[in-house]
């Protein structure tokens, strides 16, 4: 069939980087201004744009493939080999003949969904989940190749349709092929290849090239600009109309909440690009969304968390930026939801017999967390609160455990030692009792014991004093952690489970040292960073 043949064959490349890399990405740019060339093919109103170098140079090569070899045994180029001669082996194609003589350096795809009917896609199903149904979406998309010779490409199209139910159109001087069966087209404009999904979408990648396209948008342009000179693949998405038809529809508020974030999607956009190092992968992402809540830097927290932790997360300003949603919602209220003047009154009226909410969430500063231990039969973890005003906490402990004492089988018992709070013993976690402690300036749910000793009195090492930590904070540089993992304890849990697929599992963990994120300080951009052995 014509889109199995053809359609299939050029965004294979892009399918290629992303299962080599491990990442569900796709996407690229190759110039300085890190704005895509094929952006002139996507129209305007396109959601997404993913574009891929598949034929990097340089040193983006040799990071590339030194990659790709450490995490699946060979080169990017032996995997896109194998990968499109494998598509096109139905027509006796194979890459090296017949696609590598004209393929150029980057591919793009892009496309949107009519998202109008969101509503009508979620459909209750007889258990009462709700579900998608995607069959009820109308997609379009195209997809782009640069093209280094005309002539090869044409041969390709030609000798990809033979056979085939096609027929030959033309728009604007450019022919195309038209598939009978499900009309997708083919074809040649301003040397790259397009392929689309319909005949419609091919006019208007035609048009787009030549007058109102995405890369005129005013949410690409700004964002586009941030991607790295050194990123092997791009992913935009224009947050505009999906944010709009996913909430606004099914809940009107939802606009006011943005207001109250301080968040304007107008032409708001965001970006993930892919930049492969000698060693390690970095997911750097960017959006254009203004918004007036901010994301403090929680590195000292997540730094004093126990050295053995498998996985430690936190953030900054949590209270501050409740506090403000809360102050905007009460002046301005949620349409259906709660009027003007009602939040702060609601909680106010919660707050009766000792129990100050507002006074709880405004002394909350840091909220953090982890998942501690080397075996299954150890493993631990703490939630971890840090405040500027313990007192309201303090006061609010008896209240939690009361509520801890009318669960089943649960044994509920003050804690001592400098500590206030209180212990719970279930039958559920033998041996591992979950702790609620006050000490200081932090709070701590926790299960087992030495988790919370760790935090609330030092006892033991850090995360601070492990050489994986220190390196992750290096390779971030000046961006604030947020989250920190040690692939190779990762490795070993999964590896004890025995589960199927486990062994195959672990052993791609363990060919990573550490993952790590980290904000920008302007809260606009977030690094992810794989660190390879």
């Amino acid at each position: 069939m014509f889109k199995k043949t053809v359609l299939y064959t050029v965004p294979s490349a892009c399918a290629v980087l992303a299962a080599s890399f491990a990442l569900v990405a796709c996407g690229g740019s190759s110039d300085s201004t890190g704005s895509s060339e094929l952006a002139r093919f996507a129209p305007a109103d396109s959601l997404f744009f993913a574009d891929a170098t598949v034929r990097p140079t340089g040193d983006v090569a040799a990071n590339v493939d030194a990659i790709a070899t450490k995490l699946t045994g060979s080169t990017i180029s032996d995997q896109l080999t194998e990968a499109l001669d494998d598509q096109t082996g139905s027509k006796s194609m194979n890459y090296d003949a017949d696609i590598k003589p004209w393929l150029g350096e980057n591919v793009a795809v892009f496309g949107k969904t009519d998202l109008s009917n969101t509503a009508d896609l979620l459909d209750t199903n007889t258990s009462g989940m709700t579900s998608y149904s995607a069959d009820d979406a109308a997609e379009t998309y195209g997809i782009v190749a640069e093209s280094t010779d005309d002539g090869a490409a044409q041969s390709f199209i030609t000798k990809a349709a033979e056979g085939e139910d096609t027929t030959e159109n033309e728009y604007e001087g450019n022919s195309y092929l038209i598939d009978q069966q499900d009309d997708t087209a083919l074809g040649i404009v301003d040397s790259t290849v397009v392929a689309a999904s319909d005949e419609a979408q091919f006019k208007a990648i035609v048009d787009a090239s030549s007058g109102d396209s995405l890369a005129d948008a005013t949410g690409y342009k700004e964002v586009s600009g941030e991607a790295s000179d050194e990123s092997v693949f791009d992913i935009y998405t224009a947050n505009e109309p999906i944010l709009k038809a996913s909430g606004e529809d099914q809940f009107p508020g939802i606009k006011d909440i943005y207001s109250a974030m301080g968040i304007d999607i107008a032409d708001s956009a965001s970006l993930v690009s892919m930049v492969p190092g000698k060693d390690q992968m970095s997911l750097e992402t960017f959006t254009n969304t203004d918004s007036d809540i901010v994301s403090g830097d929680a590195t000292d927290l997540i730094s004093s968390f126990p050295a053995d932790s498998v996985f430690a997360a936190g953030t900054a300003g949590i209270g501050e930026n409740i506090t403000k949603i809360i102050d905007s919602i009460d002046e301005t209220g949620i349409e259906g939801v709660v009027e003007p003047g009602e939040l702060k009154k609601n909680l106010d009226e919660a707050s009766q017999g000792g129990l100050d909410v507002r006074g709880l969430i405004s002394s909350i500063n840091e909220l953090g967390f982890f998942v501690s231990g080397t075996t299954t039969e150890n493993l631990g973890g703490a939630l971890v609160l840090t405040t500027d005003d313990p007192e309201p906490i303090k006061n609010a402990l008896g209240s939690f455990s009361s509520l801890a004492g009318l669960a089943q089988d649960a044994k509920v018992k003050p804690l001592s030692g400098g500590q206030t709070g209180f212990s719970v013993k279930t039958p559920e976690l033998p041996g591992r009792p979950v702790i609620v402690a006050l000490k200081g300036d932090r709070l701590v749910l926790a299960i087992g014991t030495p988790a919370a000793n760790q935090v609330l009195d030092g006892n033991g090492d850090a995360l601070a004093d492990s050489t994986a930590f220190k390196d992750a904070q290096a390779a971030l540089g000046d961006n604030g952690m947020d989250m920190f993992a040690n692939a190779s304890s990762i490795a070993t849990l999964i590896g004890e489970q025995g589960a199927e697929g486990s062994k195959e599992a672990a052993d791609f963990f363990n060919k990573f040292d550490f993952m790590t994120g980290g904000h920008g300080e302007s809260d606009n951009s977030l690094d992810i960073i794989a660190k390879l052995k």
